[in-house]
């Protein structure tokens, strides 16, 4: 960054996500998950909301640490107040939200688990 020169980076992001039942018999299930893009403001570094762009959801019944790819479920369009959002049928198993990014922000997933034992980590 010397001699007026910069450098591309892309910024890190992280992507939460939630389940509103845990019930597996396919009623409605609501998921809500939010996208945070780190942020640098007058030299302090915070997390803020993504307001735009997609995130991808998909479903793996078998979960983050194995094989199998998970199927996709639909495109999800990320709102102004920053909160994807949509209605499922409950099922067990594991969905995942994606944020693909762009050049200049990078890529996070969030796994929800429905009615399954561990965590998406």
């Amino acid at each position: 960054m010397s001699n007026g020169k910069s450098v591309q980076l892309r910024r890190d992001t992280w992507t939460k996500g939630t389940i509103s039942t845990q019930a597996t018999d396919g009623r409605p299930a609501r998921i809500n998950a939010t996208t945070q893009i780190l942020s640098i403001d007058r030299g302090t570094l915070s997390w803020a909301p993504n307001h735009f762009g997609t995130a991808v959801l998909s479903f793996d019944a078998d979960g983050p640490n194995e094989p199998k790819k998970p199927v996709f479920v639909q495109d999800l369009k990320i709102g102004t107040d920053g909160r994807i959002s949509t209605v499922v049928e409950s099922r067990k198993g594991w969905w995942k939200v994606t944020y693909q990014g762009t050049s200049s922000r990078g890529t996070s997933v969030a796994w929800i688990g429905q009615d399954v034992v561990g965590c998406g980590c």
